[in-house]
């Protein structure tokens, strides 16, 4: 059945969208590849389409689309398809065993960097683990955001492959700072995702560096950090007793 809707948002630079989805329905998503070779929606469009479920992910999915009032040009076609016929043709034997392989996880594997993690792991652990008398909270965090922090990576990995709309990067970072980065560390190591990106890289590894720094702090100068301890309501009377040796 051929159901006809108005483009709400569009990526031009990724290829995807969504459609305006009917009274109490979600929007359905719309990518490049399910229109007309040449054709480059605009939001406000009218687009007819039909949807399908997509198997493991939220919300309906368009096919076979098509912008109202509108064919595709001659000549996107014909700039399309003279690339695909030399270079193209040669590689797509090989496309599809790639794509396959990202899907799967690599095994972490020793280097300088997952050794390093791995002692900042430990120290990090063990100022948590000091500090406990004081607040079991970090501690906790350390354990049960790591697993959530690898779950959102793989998450936004899969949405980045099938076109769907992608985790923030705030929201990676965020559960890093609360002490999710050693999972985050495993996922883009296992994963290979956010590895490349430089900006990325420098805003993980600031965190990191705070975590360090604050854990090296409290075994070198707990008593520095009472006025900070104090604010956020915890009891720095404490500090004396749990003082690191």
């Amino acid at each position: 059945m051929m159901l006809e809707g108005e483009l709400l948002r569009w990526n031009d630079a990724k290829g995807f969208g969504f459609i305006r989805g009917a009274r109490d329905q979600p929007d359905v998503f719309l990518h490049i590849s399910a229109l007309p070779p040449g054709v480059r929606p605009v939001v406000g469009d009218c687009i007819l389409f039909t949807a399908v479920t997509q198997p493991g992910a939220k919300g309906p999915r368009a096919q076979e689309a098509a912008v109202k009032g509108r064919q595709s040009d001659p000549a996107a076609v014909r700039q399309e398809r003279r690339p695909s016929d030399r270079s193209e043709r040669p590689s797509t034997p090989t496309a599809r065993p790639e794509r396959q392989r990202d899907r799967q996880l690599r095994l972490l594997g020793w280097s300088p960097a997952v050794v390093l993690v791995l002692l900042l792991t430990g120290f990090c652990l063990v100022g948590a683990a000091v500090f406990v008398p004081v607040s079991p909270v970090p501690l906790l965090l350390y354990l049960l955001v790591s697993p959530v922090a690898f779950v959102l990576y793989g998450k936004d990995k899969y949405r980045a492959m099938t076109g769907a709309w992608r985790v923030s990067e705030q929201t990676l970072h965020l559960t890093e700072a609360l002490g999710g980065w050693p999972g985050a560390f495993v996922a883009q190591r296992t994963m290979r995702h956010k590895t490349a990106k430089a900006d990325y890289q420098v805003v993980f590894w600031l965190i990191v560096a705070a975590h360090v720094g604050f854990w090296g702090l409290w075994f070198l100068s707990p008593e520095t950090l009472a006025p900070l301890l104090g604010k956020v309501g915890l009891h720095t009377a404490t500090l004396n007793w749990t003082k690191p040796l």
